[in-house]
């Protein structure tokens, strides 16, 4: 694999979030997880990202491609990992409103093969270039390999499809097929020990050496869902949680569009030019000392 244009991007809510916006998708966002109980909290949950150390192999697993309405594609190329990852849960759930691009891309692709809609992901300009759009500005340009010393990070899907959860990780030769729920709901209580059983094993493979692990969410809009929850309310009580609820969503988003802002904003003019000033003035030989 090459890096070729994709850039490797932040793992954060509000980065998938408007990420996913940017290519046309609405009704949903992004949440991180510091516990599998949240999710009966957050319901509905349309799956779920996982990022991990990549280690340089991985163990092949057993896959299955007896369900054609699985929609997986291989990683064919370096640093695409958290976009793949996301697309593998936005065009395999028909409840998620995915817009024109998206769904003319799975149009497009759908009956292709595994590698075949890797590399269909990989040569779409309008994806790679919203992806790019999020990379942090760098004067100088490096191929995330994970070599010399640098930590590498892949990012996989669990997602619900049939009734059956599914890993879609596209370092592995076709999706894999972790098992039927029981009643239906991938969140209910009686069926959060299978989604927490398959990610604890996966965090056991690593930890021993390695505690740096990201669980995401894929949810509906907070601020939509409190809005029609709030159309629908009789009590005052719970009209005045529901506000209280839409304001911290409202302000969350607020968060969010400063911190792309300033993700996108390349600084690096600005700082040279500032090392500059300082250096003609004999302030950065001090501060350096400092």
């Amino acid at each position: 694999m090459s890096a070729g244009d994709w850039t490797n991007i932040e793992s954060d809510p509000g980065v998938f979030t408007s990420l996913v916006e940017e290519l046309g998708v609405t009704g949903i966002q992004f949440e991180e997880l510091f516990d599998l109980s949240q999710l009966e909290e957050l319901s509905p949950v349309y799956g779920l990202v996982f990022l991990f150390k990549y280690e340089g192999s991985q163990q092949p697993q057993s896959v299955d491609y007896t369900n054609t309405n699985v929609f997986f594609a291989r990683q064919v190329i370096q640093n695409s990992c958290a976009t793949q990852a996301i697309l593998s849960i936005l065009l395999n759930n028909p409840e998620i409103s995915i817009g024109p691009i998206l769904s003319e891309f799975k149009l497009f692709c759908n009956d292709f093969d595994a590698d075949t809609k890797g590399w269909a992901i990989s040569n779409s300009d309008q994806i790679r270039l919203v992806h790019n759009s999020f990379a942090k500005p760098d004067p100088f340009l490096i191929e995330a390999t994970g070599e010399g010393g640098e930590d590498a990070f892949h990012f996989i899907s669990y997602v619900p499809i049939d009734g059956v959860l599914w890993e879609l990780d596209g370092l592995q030769s076709g999706p894999i097929n972790h098992g039927a729920f029981v009643d239906g709901d991938w969140f209910s209580k009686g069926e959060i020990w299978m989604i927490r059983s398959v990610i604890e094993a996966r965090i056991a493979l690593y930890a021993a050496s390695e505690i740096r692990f990201n669980l995401m969410a894929v949810i509906k809009n907070r601020e939509q869902l409190y809005t029609e929850l709030l159309a629908l309310a009789q009590d005052e009580n719970q009209k005045k949680e529901l506000l209280m609820l839409l304001s911290a969503a409202h302000e969350k988003r607020e968060h969010w569009k400063k911190e792309n802002q300033r993700r996108k904003h390349n600084f690096i003019g600005f700082t040279f030019q500032l090392l500059q000033e300082m250096a003609k003035s004999g302030l950065l030989q001090p501060a350096i000392e400092k």
